[in-house]
């Protein structure tokens, strides 16, 4: 039975009515706002380990939105015993039970690898979302991430099985990731404290109407949901239950979870009082992307359901692009080619200063506040290639600085993404001169071309892979049988634990290469190979820098990748808006950390100013000029 009987509930919305203006009965800010945070942790810990929520028996969210107001305006003093009461009230938990980590092993079995298989099917079974084509995500997101799998041949199968004990518990990492400090009796009283630290694991269920599933890859997969489409976004509850709901999905289902920069608690309680002092969309949007951006994780986005960008970005930066295709160089935004203006024209290596009467610092300072940037180091980098700046008029005034002259030009703006150059077709390959052949990886066009460009180099002084763009195509992967030697590991997957929430499970080492000297039938490219890798390389582009690099003759040469892989996962969030973050993590074969840092080349070579004004790709230069004096 329930414990809050109708009279309660009423007493308690009359007091929820109350709560838009000060009175003399509302409560201290900060503690009210530390009482709302023991609730998102509380309700958060019940949603991904309580029977009633992983069945879909209770509701998750009309559970919070009934407590919510009494939390709101309980005394400090009673808050434990308010959530003791709702915590049984749920019914049998379970927790009495033994369940093992639930994650069998099974090694040498081909599987299909992608950076986001199942992006796709997540996005079109969202409960309550109808959905335009899932390729607009490609565009609108700026990250490749949708419909590229790969068949990395003779890769480990893993294989989620719940209830049953782990192979070999002794080769296998768990990296916990939730903080469950909070979970103690000083902070939660005994009754409490003992009621929620009696959960070990969650036994073997049937997740169809469960908050989190997990698809074939042991990503975790939200399609349970709701969207609250007509969210009164004035309703302080809607406000909270979005904002509880992102916190707690990446404080369970995030695998960088630890290397944050910030304190996840301590964010938290920021936002809630961050999301009290709003009352419309717009500071909803601006206080979930201002949480997001403490990820740091190139992946994530905020954006509409039709794949628009969030309001916030309109309102907040303008809805025009400005058309110019802009590099980060020796810590400037510089143009990276020639575009015209209405009163001249913007040259390559014109630094940017300034846009509408703005200094650019002011600027990107302020777009940052809201994007999920890496570091400090690939900020700009990031703003550059992967944001690009906006305005709200329709002529942006830009002053740069070209030489020591500086110059003020105005620019048409646009709502096309499509100047961008991610979106420049380039050939698949191409012969240079000095007999150097050039695979451009996001332009192949079809599943066997890697077999018949490598036909064609077969006779070539040295082979080199740009992947300063996002792979197009899934069998990039079938170099690694050219390339490399012998079969050799080249990362490891951490995925979460469907027994243990908060808690991530480092997989076998996924290897790549040939069997037992096995070519399919083809050869061994033993000549000089060149990776140009620089900030663009993202995701399943760093997948694959880490895969070919294991090669004998391979370099890599450019600057760090952005740092940011693992599959894609999908977190929808009231008000008809989507969350995107990794949900895989993705380390070195040793368990090194990739993510934020990204990879690091054998030679590092920078672009410049004065090679930008030159028009000179200064790393391809540098490939070119290694492979000539390595033959």
């Amino acid at each position: 039975m329930r414990k809050y009987a109708l009279p309660a509930i009423l007493s308690i919305l009359l007091v929820f009515a109350a709560c838009g203006g000060q009175s003399d009965t509302t409560p201290d800010t900060s503690a009210r706002d530390q009482n709302l945070a023991k609730l998102a942790k509380v309700w958060g810990f019940a949603k991904y380990t309580h029977p009633a929520f992983l069945t879909g028996e209770i509701c998750w969210d009309e559970e919070l939105l009934n407590l919510m107001p009494v939390i709101y305006s309980a005394d400090e003093g009673d808050v434990n015993g308010i959530l003791y009461d709702w915590f049984v009230s749920l019914g049998d938990d379970g927790f009495d039970g033994h369940s093992t980590v639930t994650v069998e092993l099974q090694t040498n079995m081909p599987w299909t690898w992608g950076i986001e298989v199942n992006l796709t099917q997540q996005l079109n079974e969202i409960q309550g979302l109808s959905l335009m084509d899932a390729s607009l995500y490609d565009d609108l997101i700026n990250f490749h991430v949708l419909t590229v799998e790969g068949n990395l041949s003779y890769l480990s199968e893993l294989t989620w099985v719940s209830g049953l004990e782990i192979i070999d518990e002794s080769d296998t990492t768990f990296r916990p990731m939730a903080d469950f400090s909070w979970l103690s009796e000083s902070n939660l009283g005994l009754s409490l404290f003992e009621r929620l630290s009696r959960f070990q694991a969650i036994r073997p269920l049937d997740r169809t109407y469960a908050p989190v599933s997990f698809d074939n890859l042991g990503n975790s997969v939200f399609l349970s949901q709701q969207i609250h489409e007509n969210m009164d976004f004035g309703d302080m509850r809607y406000r909270l239950l979005g904002l509880f709901r992102m916190w707690n999905a990446i404080e369970y289902y995030f695998p960088y979870r630890d290397i944050l920069d910030r304190d996840w608690r301590e964010l938290l309680v920021e936002h809630i009082t961050m999301m009290l002092e709003g009352d419309d969309r717009h500071s909803y949007e601006l206080t979930l992307a201002s949480l997001s951006m403490n990820l740091h994780d190139a992946h994530v986005n905020i954006v509409n359901v039709g794949f628009t960008p969030a309001d916030f970005v309109y309102e907040r930066f303008g809805r025009n692009y400005v058309p110019i295709w802009l590099t980060e160089s020796e810590g400037r935004l510089v143009v990276y080619e020639s575009i015209s203006a209405v009163d001249g024209e913007f040259l390559p290596g014109d630094i940017i200063l300034a846009l509408n009467g703005t200094d650019i610092d002011e600027v990107t300072t302020d777009m940052l506040q809201f994007l999920s940037f890496p570091n400090e180091e690939k900020a700009l980098a990031y703003i550059a290639f992967y944001q690009s700046l906006m305005s709200h008029s329709q002529i942006a005034d830009i002053d740069v600085l070209r030489g020591d002259v500086m110059h003020s030009l105005q620019v048409e703006t646009t709502d096309d993404r499509t100047f961008h150059r991610m979106n420049v077709t380039l050939p698949g390959h191409a012969l240079l001169e000095s007999n150097i052949g050039l695979i451009n990886p996001r332009h192949l066009s079809y599943d066997n071309e890697i077999h018949d460009i490598m036909r064609d180099f077969a006779d070539t002084d040295g082979l080199i892979i740009d992947l300063r763009q996002y792979p197009g195509h899934h069998t990039i992967g079938l170099l690694a049988q050219y390339i490399l030697y012998e079969n050799q590991p080249f990362f490891v997957i951490s995925a979460p634990s469907p027994s243990a929430p908060g808690t991530f499970v480092d997989l076998s080492p996924q290897y790549a290469g040939p069997i037992d000297g096995h070519h399919f039938n083809e050869y061994f490219y033993d000549r000089p190979v060149v990776i140009l890798m620089d900030e663009q390389t993202l995701s399943w582009g760093e997948t694959m820098v880490m895969m070919l690099r294991t090669g004998p003759n391979v370099t890599v040469l450019g600057s760090n990748s952005i740092g940011a892989n693992g599959n894609v996962t999908i977190l929808p969030l009231p008000g008809r808006i989507l969350l995107s973050f990794s949900g895989l993590g993705v380390f070195t074969p040793e368990g090194g950390q990739t993510q934020r840092i990204g990879l690091s080349p054998d030679i590092r070579v920078e672009r410049t100013i004065q090679g930008i004004k030159e028009g000179r790709d200064e790393l391809m230069e540098a490939a070119i000029e290694y492979i000539l004096t390595h033959p």
